[in-house]
């Protein structure tokens, strides 16, 4: 039943919306508050490994995701668009499997399937949910429009829904297809509404088994007890993630949304549930739930299975969870589960699995007594070798200062030369071979060429005909007067002096020696 798509290998992500009413999001015009209290709590970052210096921040133009950064900045979101905008996800699909997407300019649809025997409009989104949920996934990023999606990869929306007919059926075989298809990396199981309990025993047994076989299974934790609890069966089975919403307040106070029924007793992560998607007309709409949480994640998973090639779906699991900054609490009386780590980082995932940002290395060797730093990511300072590692491509100021008595002489391997600030282009390896030399003397030698006359240098005094003067390397100002003897006048100067008028003014003397004469008549 799935189709064969034209490359070589597919990451496919299904994003099953079965039938309900254990909905794990709703409009958020229309949520309803659960019975169960919910509190704010302070959260408490882990330690973490810094991305590379440099890493790109890409803040989308989506008009979407203008409107709403609260709820995504604090999961790192540009730096994560950043890392997967420089990816080309070539080899993954993201499948939806629900009432159907309504494909528009925002949330590309590359195959529109249908699971539902006798139904024939796959491509139809009356209710408008699963057009939210895949443009979380799945909406093109930086375009100006709508909102942005969480994945580059491509989307696969699949039929499964039918109001008043049982779906578990369709949605174990559509999960046991996906098992047995090595193109398929990860899949969601979302919750609109449910009708009964029938074959919800198939449904619980087919996410097993896809797990089994290497399939990450993104389980929602919704707002309504859903016959036996589907979260609840599948919580701790590995490679199966269970995602509660959570709302941030501002600073490091996350409150967990009322919609999660299920608070984080059945939780490995949270993510943020209120956000901005997709409506089938392309207008914007401001959504909320666990539904709208567990896209976000499954999403995550996708691409890092993409971008570190090997990583398997309980390991890809463990790092989205131990991503996570690590609350005491979410209810005053129900402690956080030690498994969940609140809410989840999607780069600090990515890196942890291992994903290699490419990255630029600037060494620097250094000749004579100097220092040598970067100014703009402080990644080295020293006076012998050293070197700094940044995103490749990143731009870097190098300033080279001389040791007392010591000048900076120019740079070997950049084009700044004897500029002592200098601006690189960290890509792939650049050699930096910064060069300070002992700070030299200039000696001034002036001659009276013709007539007579005294010659004074400011530096050294007074000289008949002929006058020397040594002075430092880079001297502000050496004054150099002719006084041309009785009946005569000054005519010029020739050396670095010509063209000036008597005195010649020298300013900030460098080397080589100078050699002046004077004319008079």
């Amino acid at each position: 039943m799935f189709p064969k798509l034209n490359c070589k290998r597919v990451f496919i992500v299904l994003l099953l919306n079965l039938a309900g009413l254990a909905g794990c999001g709703l409009l958020a015009s229309s949520v309803q508050a659960a019975s169960r209290p919910t509190a704010v709590v302070t959260v408490k970052a882990q330690a973490q490994t810094a991305p590379l210096p440099g890493t790109p921040d890409v803040s989308p133009n989506d008009a979407g995701y203008q409107a709403n950064t609260s709820q995504l900045n604090p999961l790192g979101a540009t730096l994560w668009w950043g890392a997967i905008t420089k990816h080309t996800c070539s080899a993954s699909a993201l499948e939806d499997i629900g009432s159907g997407i309504t494909q528009q300019p925002d949330l590309p649809v590359s195959s529109a399937l249908d699971y539902v025997p006798g139904d024939s409009s796959p491509g139809t989104d009356s209710s408008g949910h699963d057009t939210h949920v895949g443009s979380i996934a799945r909406a093109n990023i930086n375009d100006k429009q709508g909102v942005a999606g969480f994945s580059n990869c491509p989307l696969i929306s699949a039929k499964a829904f039918v109001d008043g007919v049982n779906q578990n059926e369709y949605f174990a075989n559509a999960i046991n297809d996906a098992a047995n298809n090595a193109l398929v990396k990860v899949i969601l199981v979302e919750f609109q509404q449910c009708a009964n309990t029938d074959g919800f025993g198939d449904l619980v047994n087919a996410i097993k088994n896809a797990a089994a076989h290497d399939k990450v299974v993104v389980v929602p934790a919704g707002n309504a007890p859903f016959c036996s609890d589907l979260a609840a069966a599948v919580f701790g089975v590995s490679g199966v993630i269970t995602v509660t919403s959570i709302h941030f307040l501002g600073g490091s106070r996350v409150q967990l949304d009322s919609t999660s029924y299920h608070g984080t007793s059945v939780a490995t992560v949270a993510a943020p549930g209120n956000l901005p998607a997709d409506n089938p007309d392309g207008s914007v709409s401001l959504v909320d739930g666990t539904s709208y949480a567990a896209p976000l994640v499954a999403a995550v998973a996708v691409e890092m299975r993409d971008m570190v090639p090997g990583l398997s779906a309980a390991s890809t699991v463990q790092y989205i969870s131990d991503s996570g900054a690590k609350a005491s609490d979410f209810f005053t009386k129900q402690p956080l589960d030690d498994y969940c780590h609140c809410y989840i980082n999607p780069l600090q995932s990515l890196l942890d699995a291992g994903w290699q940002q490419p990255s630029g290395t600037v060494n620097v060797k250094v000749t004579g007594r100097g220092k040598v730093e970067d100014l703009t990511y402080t990644t080295f300072s020293c006076t012998t070798a050293c070197s700094g590692k940044v995103y490749d491509g990143s731009e870097m100021q190098v300033e080279a200062t001389p040791s007392s008595g010591w000048v900076f002489a120019g740079w070997q391997g950049s084009s700044c030369r004897k500029q002592n600030l200098c601006t690189v282009t960290a890509t792939g390896v650049v050699n930096l071979k910064p060069k300070f030399v002992k700070r030299p003397k200039v000696k001034i030698m002036v001659v009276v060429a013709s007539g007579k006359g005294t010659i004074h240098i400011s530096a050294s005094g007074v000289g008949q005909q002929r006058s020397i003067a040594v002075v430092d390397y880079g001297q502000p100002k050496v004054s150099i007067l002719f006084i041309p003897a009785k009946g005569l006048h000054f005519v010029r100067w020739t050396g670095v002096c010509a063209g000036q008028k008597d005195p010649c003014i020298l300013r900030h003397v460098m080397p080589p020696n100078k050699q002046i004469k004077v004319y008079s008549k």
